[in-house]
């Protein structure tokens, strides 16, 4: 009987440590399915990842909505013959989960197609009502290639 006693309680006092999940590691999960909804030109899949209210800063001087991005994507405006992905730093606050690093990317249209660019970025992500992850802010800015 002891021992039953002694396994409940540790039962209960260790679940909290099991049922807490990183936000970090969620988000990394969901945003594993950008790349390839981008290059299939999947819009629905990309709905259900970027907010309906998201901003993008683009580095094109210019500030995008989600529909803008899809879009642009749909036409063919949006697409890479290379692109490479590095976070460097992850942090949570308050709900939110902000990621930022950068992409080493070569352009597959456009005037600098076939040319490489490094992009800074910095993405914002917030649960929905349903609990699910959704991009709702990106800044990005090309810098100088070394």
């Amino acid at each position: 009987m002891r021992s039953l006693i002694t396994f409940v309680m540790l039962t209960f006092s260790l679940s909290p440590l099991v049922a807490q999940v990183d936000p970090v590691s969620e988000v990394m999960s969901v945003r594993a399915g950008i790349g390839p909804a981008m290059r299939a030109k999947d819009t629905a899949a990309l709905e259900k990842i970027w907010s309906p209210q998201m901003k993008v800063n683009s580095p094109g001087n210019t500030i995008m909505d989600r529909s803008t991005v899809l879009q642009l994507l749909s036409k063919g405006s949006i697409r890479y013959s290379a692109f490479k992905d590095i976070v460097e730093s992850s942090s949570v606050f308050d709900g939110l989960v902000i990621l930022m690093g950068h992409e080493e990317l070569t352009e597959a249209v456009g005037p600098d197609a076939g040319r490489p660019k490094i992009r800074r970025y910095t993405d914002v992500w917030q649960r929905n009502p349903e609990g699910a992850w959704m991009l709702i802010a990106r800044q990005a800015t090309y810098i100088a290639t070394p």
